[in-house]
């Protein structure tokens, strides 16, 4: 993409419908996002990307699937994505990568189901919890095996977690919010300590439009992250935001309802 251009197009392979993508991330430094596959029997695989072409391909491994991949962020600020687990006890671990090579491992600690608190996002050295009773936020800074665990308020149940970006330019994560019953979007801008700096409501898209929010991320490479929508039928529109307001607006055209954004993990 350049902005709401389609720059190039290709297809690059298939695959049999027992592979999932669970992450997108730049995993060898090269500038370009790879993926991350796993199958239904848990072997996990990574495709090294340049541009529209596969460049190479490696197997990770099998790992039992009561653990999940949260997250792909980059967790020790070396450039390179890596790996966040949790499994169905609460554990959460990452592995460090370096490519397809794990560098190191650590466990984060464990956080029970049964204390209400779940991974709402996660993204380069952020974790973002939230927990399903009291509406409170917590979020986890991350460096290496390094946690620091910052309270950011609570809010009530209507209001969903749609998203992590920086949407004004200062190189820290703020949270994209909307609310599921008015469809009220919202911007919570965080500082570098993780707190709520300030806020800043978008626009209201109700939910009888049919319209969802697909993603975020910077598609017109002006260092803020924008918001990609798609509705029932396949069509496909971005925001392109400056801080909490719209600059502009752009059809993408539609796509059709067999086709979906692969988003999970990603940005």
């Amino acid at each position: 993409m350049n902005a709401n251009a389609i720059s190039g197009s290709a297809s690059i392979a298939a695959v049999p419908s027992a592979y999932s993508i669970v992450g997108q991330r730049d995993f060898d430094g090269d500038g370009d996002a790879d993926l991350l596959w796993r199958d239904q029997s848990g072997n996990l695989y990574m495709w090294f990307m340049s541009g529209l072409a596969m460049a190479s391909s490696a197997s990770l491994g099998n790992i039992a699937n009561a653990w999940t991949v949260m997250g792909t962020g980059d967790m020790n600020g070396d450039g390179k994505g890596d790996l966040l687990w949790q499994d169905t006890a609460g554990d959460v671990a990452i592995w460090l990568m370096n490519g397809s090579q794990v560098a190191s491992t650590a466990g984060l600690g464990a956080v029970a189901p049964a204390s209400g608190w779940t991974i709402a996002w996660a993204t380069a050295g952020e974790i973002l919890w939230r927990n399903t009773s009291s509406g409170a936020l917590a979020l986890w800074q991350v460096n290496g095996s390094t946690v620091q665990s910052i309270g950011i308020g609570a809010v009530p149940g209507n209001w969903l977690v749609r998203g992590i970006g920086d949407f004004n330019g200062d190189d820290v994560a703020d949270i994209l919010w909307q609310d599921s019953n008015s469809g009220t979007v919202a911007i919570w801008f965080l500082d570098g300590s993780g707190n709520v700096q300030s806020s800043a409501n978008v626009g209201v898209v109700p939910a009888s439009s049919t319209w969802s929010i697909v993603d975020s991320g910077d598609y017109n490479g002006d260092g803020m992250s924008d918001i990609l929508w798609t509705d029932a039928s396949g069509d496909y529109a971005i925001w392109f935001m400056n801080g909490g307001a719209i600059s502009s607006s752009a059809s993408l055209g539609n796509i059709g309802t067999g086709w979906a954004v692969q988003t999970l993990n990603a940005e």
